[in-house]
């Protein structure tokens, strides 16, 4: 039983690490998007991604 535990869990870790490797780039320029518009929306320049641009959705998560 232990060893059926021990094979679970480091099959759990190596694959949490694929994963992370796999899609972490993804979550941080998502982000950096977010904040983006964010920072423009506060600054009052609207919803865009430079200011002086264009308003388009560009954000993929507005709730982030």
């Amino acid at each position: 039983m232990f060893l059926r535990k021990s094979i679970l869990l480091l099959i759990s870790v190596i694959l949490f690490f694929i994963f992370a490797y796999l899609f972490w780039g993804y979550s941080i320029d998502d982000a950096f998007i977010t904040f983006r518009y964010a920072e423009n929306l506060a600054d009052g320049y609207g919803l865009v991604f430079n200011p002086g641009g264009e308003p388009v959705e560009g954000y993929s998560n507005f709730l982030w």
